[in-house]
């Protein structure tokens, strides 16, 4: 049975995830503590993340990276899942974030990307990738499965309850990931 996560190994170069890492850790201006449903809550995400946006050329050394492996490999996600084109518009969402986790860090609590709250509620996917050879991956329960963290690989899967899933945690080293979502036009 398909369980509709699937990974794209490598979609950014090493060389170059080493570039994003490299400018989050040069940014000590926009890193924040990573918040959940608006709040920071480190019971729930215990996190630094950077808030970006494919939009703004501020973000242009994140973006020039990010943005063609994504939607490369989101091509072939919808085309290995053919229904996804007869659906009303979809489109990346703008706004993504880098995220960091260190050591006992983590996304604690079982979660999905699809809320009733802003533009959450438009969200059809989600998409993550890996930009380091982490230690603990991302689970999901309910499927049985846990993702190994590899350099580069894009993983994207359903945005619903169906798909809730969190971090393995308490997290150890390091663990930087690029996240986002695809979204109904709105």
């Amino acid at each position: 049975m398909d369980n509709f996560i699937q990974c794209y190994e490598e979609m950014i170069r090493p060389r170059n995830c080493n570039k994003i890492i490299d400018a989050f850790n040069k940014d000590h201006y926009n890193r924040k503590p990573g918040k959940n449903g608006g709040r920071i809550d480190i019971t729930r995400k215990d996190s630094t993340d950077i808030n970006l946006n494919f939009k703004k050329s501020i973000c242009k050394q994140y973006n020039d990276i990010i943005h063609p492996a994504l939607m490369k490999g989101l091509v072939s996600y919808i085309n290995e899942y053919d229904f996804i084109k007869n659906l009303t518009q979809i489109e990346v969402f703008k706004c993504y974030n880098i995220q960091y986790y260190g050591e006992g860090q983590g996304y604690k609590q079982l979660h999905c990307e699809h809320e009733n709250c802003g533009n959450a509620m438009y969200r059809i996917l989600a998409w993550m990738f890996y930009l380091n050879d982490a230690q603990c991956g991302t689970t999901f329960p309910m499927q049985d499965i846990t993702l190994k963290p590899s350099t580069g690989d894009l993983w994207i899967w359903p945005a619903f309850w169906t798909h809730a899933h969190k971090g393995v945690t308490p997290n150890i080293g390091d663990k930087y990931i690029a996240t986002g979502w695809i979204q109904f036009v709105n």
